[in-house]
């Protein structure tokens, strides 16, 4: 499944009458979470999401893929989009700013031997 299809699903799953009791999966799912995360994700490029673990209820899948996808943000220097996307999985961001501050001082240190 390709992001943008999985986003409009998602959005398709939000915008769904619930007043009716129904639901496309099950009368008890709840994909407020996955929703905003892949808003969240929507424009970040990252296209590699494995769709069953960040569906899981199984907390650990679910906390595991979430772990990826921050790597695959940081790996693309978007920063500030991981530590949005980890505050909605509610995991640290303590990693986020400690890789922020590593590349900066990397950057500047190779900027300065050059001069």
């Amino acid at each position: 499944m390709h992001l943008i299809n999985a986003h409009n699903f998602l959005e398709h799953l939000a915008c769904h009458d619930l007043k009716k009791k129904e639901s496309l999966l099950t009368t008890d799912a709840d994909f407020r979470l996955q929703h905003r995360l892949m808003q969240c994700l929507s424009d970040s490029g990252v296209q590699d999401i494995n769709f069953q673990n960040l569906f899981s209820t199984d907390k650990e899948q679910f906390d595991t893929e979430c772990a990826d996808l921050v790597e695959k943000l940081l790996h693309q220097k978007s920063y500030d989009l991981a530590r949005k996307f980890s505050a909605l999985c509610k995991l640290q961001a303590d990693q986020i700013t400690i890789r922020q501050v590593s590349v900066t001082l990397y950057i500047i240190i190779f900027v300065e031997k050059l001069c």
